[in-house]
């Protein structure tokens, strides 16, 4: 039997107000996922999130 090996990475961010929670989760096979590509679209779903009343 043969097994591979692989690197995987895993980031889970969240924002929390009061009892509101957002949540994202970036995964990737064979490295680590871009940290600035990572926080620019939290940074996007953090600001829908408030534009939408969330916060």
């Amino acid at each position: 039997m043969h097994y591979r090996r692989t690197t995987e990475a895993c980031g889970i961010l969240v924002a929390r107000k009061g009892r509101i929670e957002a949540t994202a989760s970036f995964f990737d096979l064979g490295g680590v996922f871009p940290s600035a590509l990572e926080r620019s679209l939290f940074a996007k779903l953090v600001e829908r999130f408030v534009a939408d009343g969330g916060a």
